[in-house]
């Protein structure tokens, strides 16, 4: 950061021709040491958010070491780092007008007539700038390393003048500002999502068939009257892996770290089983089809056994069920292609699954316990209405991410251009 190599960005707008000058940062930004123990809003600091709210559940005193000195204030603009973790990209604007309380170890500073924020916001926190952070660290040790405020003000590192600062920033608001409306759509429609759901699986919202007619009404029945349990196998990591193979298997880690709800095995990394293990002695019926249900039977957390995968597109592809998982087919004409997807996400049935399984540290779900779980089922041709309604607006929702991550993508590249 200190080489003279670079001296102004690959990308620029045409009005500034400058060198960007080495400028320590003291001559840019005030500390702000501003201790209370006023009533105000409890923030916290973090690499992924930035400044953001405690939950209300956070017990205030796991912050307090001195009655006299609490917690500093923040006010609108300032900036937070956290000494233990700059180096890892630990640094953030507040952005709100209302004061706010952060622990008394972060380090909090605010921009003088020189620097402005959104500037330094986004340069402070670009990637150079983080390894730069990285290589000053102090400590013998490494997970112990830090940058104390008193190193960070006296880094030098090469700055624009305010104008182009300005310009750069109003730029790069407008570019957040989109960024802003796209995740707030995307937020909306989950929420949609999500409300509609619970309707349609109480049974407020119905759907009609092609006629405008009712359809009959929902009926209950067992796990096990609507699903066919089937053997699974017991192969582990160590007889996977991601290069070749004929035969692919679905492990229990990644229903819960990596698939999605609906896993077309064709498009997602499903691991090979390794070609010398021989598989002659399992029958044709035990590789997966389409719509077979395939759920992990352990987990550490209640929210999250029992968590399935369907199987939607395969192509063609053999695959098993592994380690540590249950197999449920539907019986014919019992369940819809997708709509096994959504129903057990549903409460009702996620409820069941908590309460039936056992365990102390991992827990586990069996084929005998899912099997007596009960099911609300609508007809064939009303699942199928309401897979397809659910399904159209998870297309919204993929459409909206991937425009999200594309705009995400392009402020990511303007920033590896637009700085040193």
């Amino acid at each position: 950061m200190h080489s003279t190599k670079n001296s102004s960005p690959r990308l620029r707008f045409p009005e500034f021709v400058d060198d960007w000058k080495l400028i320590r940062l003291g001559d840019l930004f005030n500390e702000r040491i501003e201790f209370t123990r006023d009533d105000l809003p409890l923030h916290s600091l973090t690499i992924e958010a930035g400044v953001v709210p405690k939950s209300e559940r956070y017990e205030r005193s796991f912050l307090i070491r001195s009655t006299d000195d609490a917690y500093k204030v923040m006010h609108k603009d300032d900036f937070a780092f956290n000494p233990m973790n700059l180096r890892f990209g630990a640094l953030a604007r507040y952005k709100n007008s209302e004061r706010i309380l952060v622990s008394k170890y972060y380090n909090i500073f605010f921009c003088n007539e020189n620097a402005d924020p959104v500037f330094a916001e986004n340069y402070l926190t670009s990637y150079n700038v983080i390894q730069y952070y990285n290589k000053m660290a102090s400590g013998t040790l490494d997970e112990k390393k830090r940058v104390h405020y008193s190193d960070f003000v006296n880094f030098k590192l090469r700055y624009p003048q305010l104008r182009e600062q300005q310009k750069i920033a109003a730029f790069l608001s407008a570019v957040d500002e989109k960024i802003a409306q796209i995740t707030k759509r995307k937020a909306l429609l989950l929420k949609y999502k999500k409300g509609v759901m619970q309707q349609i699986f109480t049974q407020k919202i119905r759907f009609k068939d092609d006629d405008g007619n009712n359809f009959p009404d929902w009926k209950h029945s067992r796990f096990d009257e609507v699903f066919l349990f089937l053997p699974t196998n017991s192969f582990s990591r160590k007889d996977l892996n991601h290069l070749e193979g004929e035969v692919k298997n679905i492990h229990y880690g990644d229903i819960h770290t990596k698939f999605r709800a609906l896993l077309n095995t064709d498009a997602e990394e499903v691991p090979f089983i390794n070609k010398e293990i021989s598989l002659a002695k399992i029958p044709q019926s035990n590789y997966l089809r389409t719509a077979d249900l395939v759920f992990a039977d352990a987990s550490e957390d209640y929210a999250d056994i029992g968590k399935c995968v369907e199987i939607g597109r395969t192509n063609g592809e053999k695959i098993l069920s592994g380690l540590h998982t249950l197999l449920a087919r539907p019986r014919a004409n019992k369940v819809a292609h997708v709509f096994g997807t959504y129903l057990m996400k549903t409460w009702s049935v996620r409820r069941q699954i908590m309460r039936e399984a056992q365990g102390t540290k991992v827990l586990g779900i069996s084929t005998g316990r899912l099997a007596t779980i009960m099911l609300m089922l609508p007809s064939m041709a009303e699942q199928a209405k309401i897979a397809d309604f659910i399904s159209m607006l998870e297309k919204k929702i993929e459409i909206v991410s991937v425009q999200l991550e594309e705009i995400k993508a392009f402020k990511k590249s303007l920033l590896q251009q637009m700085f040193i």
